[in-house]
């Protein structure tokens, strides 16, 4: 995968370098791990979080975490892998807590959840950050409802008979509207230079 050797053009190597830097007490360099891995971490986080406006705390929270526990992590590792774990249990935890201020029919079936989680994550780690980072954008510029429809789809995996049921619209508009949605987010995208045609 594309960043497990270069996170958004920063050496893998050049990262554990850093890291053990840290170890050594040379805090300042801390900062230079955050620039490196904010992106991707922030991706895994915006597949993880139906809100998209916790992301920037969740992506804080996890680096927070990270720096108090990195005398935990094993030099010659996969680092990126350690602290994309500690990103994952952040954005479950914080998932937790909105459960238990849902309804009962807000929350979705466990079972269910890690399986999207892990279908999402898998397609969040094929792309470059700066891919996602666009994606994310042109998400957020939807409008309210159409963003609803595409984060029940994609991040919640609701089925579009669900959808129907909770947006109180016939299956067909639930199609038409995701239908606009996805255009909206490739011309998004085009704009931004993602796709050249």
């Amino acid at each position: 995968m594309a960043y497990i050797e270069d996170i958004g053009g920063y050496n893998m190597a050049r990262l554990e370098e850093a890291v053990q830097a840290v170890l050594r007490g040379e805090t300042c360099r801390y900062e230079e791990i955050v620039k490196a891995c904010s992106p991707s971490i922030r991706a895994v986080l915006s597949a993880m979080i139906e809100d998209h406006d916790m992301v920037p705390d969740l992506v804080q929270e996890t680096f927070i975490i990270a720096y108090r526990r990195l005398d935990m992590y094993e030099p010659g590792t996969d680092f990126f892998a350690w602290l994309r774990t500690i990103a994952r249990n952040v954005a479950r935890n914080e998932k937790r807590r909105q459960r238990h201020r849902d309804t009962p029919d807000a929350a979705l079936n466990r079972t269910d959840e890690d399986a999207i989680e892990n279908h999402v994550e898998a397609i969040v780690e094929t792309l470059p950050a700066d891919i996602m980072d666009a994606l994310e954008d042109c998400v957020q510029r939807l409008d309210p409802r159409a963003r609803q429809l595409i984060e029940a789809f994609y991040h919640q995996g609701r089925s579009v008979r669900e959808m129907s049921g909770r947006f109180h619209l016939s299956e067909t508009a639930v199609k038409v509207a995701l239908f606009r949605a996805r255009r909206a987010i490739y011309h998004c995208l085009r704009k931004k230079g993602i796709f050249s045609r």
